[in-house]
Order: C-alpha cells, then sequence, then structure tokens
C-alpha cells in the first residue's frame, strides 16, 4: 500500500507485488537520475566530490537492480520505512557480482577489479582519497 497526498487529501493505492516491486526499483532509479545530474554539474569542476559522487550512484544504481530482481517481499516492505541505519540489500560488492551473474558474466563483482598502475580495486579508489584529500580536491581527476 502506498500512501501520498494530493490537494491536502491523502490518496491510498493498493499495488501488487510486482508493481511495488517495480515502485521500489523506480525510486532507486530516479534517485541514480538525480545523482548522475549533479555529478555532470561538477565534474571538471570539483573532480574530488564528482569521483565521491560516483560511488554513490553506483551503489544506487546497483541496489535498484536488487530490490527489483531479487529482494524479498518482506525486504520490499521495510524498503517503505527509509532509514540510514543499514540497508536490507547486500553489500555493493556482492550485488555487483548478482548482477553480472544475471548478465551471463559469472559471478564475479568487477568493481573490485585493480586498477593498472595504482593496484587498488576500482571502488576503493573512489574513496580513498578522502583520508588523502589535502588539497587534493583542486587537482583534476586523472585517475592517479
Amino acid at each position: 500500500m502506498i500512501m501520498g497526498a494530493t490537494d491536502g487529501m491523502s490518496d491510498i493505492v493498493q499495488l501488487d507485488g510486482i508493481q511495488y516491486r517495480a515502485l521500489v526499483a523506480l525510486r532507486y532509479v530516479n534517485a541514480c537520475e538525480a545523482i548522475c545530474k549533479g555529478m555532470r554539474t561538477q565534474r571538471a569542476v570539483n573532480d574530488f566530490y564528482f569521483v565521491i559522487t560516483l560511488r554513490g550512484f553506483i551503489e544506487y544504481s546497483r541496489r535498484g537492480i536488487w530490490f527489483l530482481v531479487w529482494a524479498s517481499d518482506e525486504v520490499l516492505r521495510q524498503a517503505e520505512k527509509p532509514t540510514f541505519k543499514q540497508p536490507s540489500s547486500p553489500p555493493l560488492v556482492e550485488m555487483d557480482a548478482m548482477i553480472n551473474d544475471a548478465l551471463g558474466q559469472a559471478k564475479v563483482p568487477h568493481l573490485i577489479n585493480k586498477l593498472e598502475d595504482i593496484n587498488e580495486p576500482f571502488l576503493h579508489c573512489l574513496h580513498a582519497r578522502v583520508a588523502h584529500s589535502s588539497g587534493w580536491e583542486r587537482r583534476p581527476f586523472t585517475g592517479e
């Protein structure tokens, strides 16, 4: 059941399980779109912000797919109550492996592939600079 307000009145719409699953996934897709729009405004303006936000974009896109395909009905019910405590979906790397497996690419999380010349997983490179950011945010992102 989804509740919403229009013109000061409450509307209640009954959704079946498939419709509700699609609604939860659509919320994540909408969040991804908003994150992507924000990222576009910061590319080459504030590359530090861009790189940190990219990690959030990747996580929200994977989480939306996970809710659409794998979430149980109970987990979907929990998704209606937003929380920052802990997501009810698996860790990001595990979701990435599940999605790749479903796409026929084996159950391998490509997000942890090491980048050449850096020798660190791609995902770690998206937040590792936070601890070492003295002045970094003013330098253009080159992957180094």
